[in-house]
């Protein structure tokens, strides 16, 4: 193998290590400190940033980054539940929650989709309406069967968990996608 073959293997091997620690440093501690307004439990916020950061970072650097996304998830659940099975779950249902409409966006609108006004409402549809609604029913079917062991709060539940990653993911997703997709700012001035 050539040596600049070699070296450019290297640099993109890197280059996936150091992004997924970001991602899952970022998606950590975004995750601790929403839960640290808590809406049921210790496991339902009614802002969970890290939505976004998990669909932004597998729309714009590729679904290759679910691993990251599900570390991330796990580490934050370990931290706070009180059962490893659920964070188990709730880790695997958040990563499937990002990486299914991640690919559906990607398909539809691109791995950049706040350039066109179309490609943002497929972003919004997908990222914010459904990702959601997925990651709510893992978790909220995970903490009533795990957890409280029946299924009397569950609407509850679900609605703040769909909320909470409905607020992360318009707010947060755009954001992030934004700042991966920064170019850089000529100094000079045009007259």
């Amino acid at each position: 193998m050539p040596e600049g073959k070699g070296n450019n293997r290297l640099t993109l091997q890197r280059h996936h290590i150091v992004r997924s620690l970001v991602v899952i440093l970022a998606y950590f501690a975004t995750g601790y400190a929403g839960l640290q307004l808590p809406f049921f439990g210790t496991s339902v916020t009614l802002v969970w940033p890290p939505s976004g950061i998990a669909i932004a970072a597998m729309v714009f650097w590729g679904w290759r980054y679910f691993p990251a996304v599900f570390i991330g998830a796990l580490l934050v659940n370990l931290a706070t539940s009180p059962s490893v099975p659920a964070a188990l779950m709730i880790a695997a249902g958040n990563t499937l929650a990002a990486v299914l409409p991640a690919l559906l966006i990607t398909r539809l609108a691109g791995n950049y989709p706040l350039a066109q006004f179309r490609s943002m409402l497929v972003f919004l549809a997908l990222g914010a309406v459904c990702s959601p609604a997925i990651a709510a029913l893992l978790g909220s079917t995970t903490l009533s069967m795990v957890v409280i062991g029946n299924f009397d709060q569950f609407g509850e539940i679900w609605q703040g968990w769909f909320l909470g990653d409905l607020v992360g993911a318009i707010v947060v997703g755009p954001l992030t996608l934004r700042l991966m997709n920064r170019q850089p700012v000529s100094r000079s001035l045009q007259h």
